[in-house]
């Protein structure tokens, strides 16, 4: 979000609306011009505005204490003092041993970084292949942590999006068919035909699928 603010605000200094709206601006008269670009600030005046009021970027965040594990910028081992502290691992991690891991890495690490092909989880799994997870475990600890933080709550809003599977007129559904349809929705990511072929040769499941258990009003 920090990135995305950023180009907000570039955009607004350089009075850049796009090169196609620059174009369309030039056929305008001057006091159209001048009206449709003040529209325009005000529109990322108002973005801004939002951003601001929704995310914190002060240096308190603890977001921004964990910035510096997206490898955006080259690392130091105060970058890393500074996360575990946030993370509260003072007591858990090793700091002597941290900081061997740490210049062990360094140079593995300022190599990875600069791999823009590559994302941040990828980047770090190259360091730990390339050096040994075993012989970085305390940076191992603390990387594997901050990853496993999500991003946004898209996620969790995909899987409430997903609830309608049971509403008044799917009401009779039990809670073990509800998760199974859950899992299957989120979990494969075959396509319907491939996704068919496959449970074609699997009897146990298409018994199953046939199979009156998962109606328990109907057993008496």
């Amino acid at each position: 979000m920090y990135r995305f603010k950023m180009k907000m605000l570039n955009r607004k200094e350089d009075c850049f609306f796009g090169f196609q709206a620059k174009q369309l601006m030039g056929k305008l008269l001057p006091e159209q011009k001048v009206k449709l670009k003040k529209d325009f600030i005000t529109f990322y005046d108002s973005v801004l505005l939002y951003i601001d009021n929704w995310f914190d970027f002060s240096s308190d965040n603890v977001m921004m204490k964990l910035k510096p594990i997206g490898l955006y910028e080259k690392l130091s081992f105060s970058d890393i003092e500074n996360v575990t502290e946030a993370l509260k691992m003072n007591e858990t991690i090793n700091m002597d041993q941290l900081y061997e891991e740490f210049c062990t890495s360094r140079d593995v690490i300022e190599t990875s970084r600069k791999d823009i092909s590559k994302s941040v989880s990828e980047k770090w799994m190259d360091v730990f292949q390339k050096c040994g997870k075993e012989n970085l475990k305390n940076l191992f600890q603390i990387v594997s942590f901050v990853l496993s933080v999500p991003g946004s709550n898209a996620f969790v809003e995909r899987i409430f999006l997903m609830g309608n599977k049971w509403s008044d007129e799917w009401n009779r559904c039990s809670v073990d068919l509800i998760k199974s349809e859950l899992q299957i929705c989120i979990n494969f990511q075959l396509s319907c035909k491939d996704f068919f072929i496959s449970i074609q040769q699997d009897q146990e499941l298409l018994s199953a699928a046939k199979s009156s258990k998962k109606y328990p009003w109907r057993i008496k």
